[in-house]
């Protein structure tokens, strides 16, 4: 079985909608280990698929991860709440051991996270 690192899960349901990113709503900040995080997720609109669990999303919000320097990257997750639905997962890249990723705001925020639904250890368990 492969190790994964430490997993938050967002509830904001990504395929309710396109999601239209602008200069208003690009924002998106956490921290993971107590450093604070912003990125700017790349303007325009991402649409995400359940039926073929697909986002365009993913890639630009990675991309955007990687230029703030935070050691986590951006995962399509489903899960069900009522109905299935995808939302987003951020992973951490350490398996090693088992990292904190909270605090999440700004403008982004409801649109692509909600709130954070669960979290997960490097072994998998809540």
């Amino acid at each position: 079985m492969n190790k994964q690192g430490t997993q938050v899960w967002g509830s904001a349901s990504l395929q309710a909608q396109p999601i239209v990113i602008d200069k208003n709503n690009n924002r998106l900040s956490f921290k993971v280990d107590a450093t604070e995080y912003e990125v700017a997720i790349p303007e325009g609109t991402y649409v995400t698929k359940k039926e073929y669990f697909t986002s365009n999303l993913i890639v630009p919000l990675n991309g955007a991860l990687e230029n703030a320097g935070a050691p986590v990257v951006a995962k399509l997750g489903g899960v069900h709440m009522d109905k299935h639905m995808n939302v987003l997962v951020l992973e951490h890249h350490d398996s090693s051991a088992p990292h904190t990723i909270d605090s999440f705001g700004g403008s982004a925020k409801e649109l692509v996270w909600g709130n954070t639904e669960h979290t997960t250890d490097q072994y998998g368990s809540e």
